[in-house]
């Protein structure tokens, strides 16, 4: 679970951190779910349980134009049979599904007409 706030008895006061740990610790609740790579954006929901890796990626597909293709990094296992009937249901493409070192597994998705 991720923490929103981080109290000032935590090492931090009036903006300025205390304790190197704290700031790396606070960096890790500001990660971003969507980055770019090579022109189709990543949606990084490693860690993450069902629903959320659906979810995101539904998001993240409803600002891609017709035919953009979205990557999906996710480690919960039934997000292999999520993202067959999110493409049974959506029209979307599963143009590939493969599974990474370390129990990522990766989609790359193509948004429908």
């Amino acid at each position: 679970m991720l923490l929103s706030v981080i109290p000032a008895q935590a090492g931090i006061q009036d903006g300025v951190v205390l304790d190197p740990w704290i700031s790396a610790f606070a960096g890790m609740t500001k990660r971003k779910s969507v980055r770019m790579s090579d022109d189709v954006p990543i949606v990084d929901t490693t860690g993450q349980k069902c629903p959320l890796p659906v979810l995101k990626a539904r998001k993240a597909m409803k600002g891609l134009a017709a035919g953009a293709r979205l990557q999906v990094l996710a480690t919960d296992p039934g997000t292999v049979e999520d993202f067959k009937h999110f493409c049974k249901t959506t029209g979307a493409k599963l143009i590939e599904q493969r599974a990474e070192p370390g129990g990522v597994l990766v989609f790359l998705l193509e948004k429908p007409a």
